[in-house]
């Protein structure tokens, strides 16, 4: 399991599509004009996770640094 993961906050999101730009393997834009995290689960309350590798990290930490909300979190 990894010890890394990241997390959405999916009542900031503004769909500004900063994080698309950064990690398009990450990020998928859904049809409410706002993001999903590929692959995540749903803890509730808006608030999504998904476990994350070593090697995605940077990817993920850029894609969390362009969004101007602060929505995106990579968590260890």
């Amino acid at each position: 399991m990894s010890k890394f993961k990241i997390v959405l906050d999916r009542n900031k999101c503004i769909g500004a599509y900063s994080c698309v730009s950064e990690y398009p393997e990450m990020w998928k834009p859904s049809s409410d004009g706002k993001v999903d995290l590929d692959k995540s689960k749903d803890m509730g309350k808006g608030i999504f996770e998904r476990g994350i590798s070593e090697k995605e990290v940077e990817k993920s930490r850029a894609s969390a640094i362009a969004c101007p909300v602060a929505a995106i979190q990579v968590v260890e």
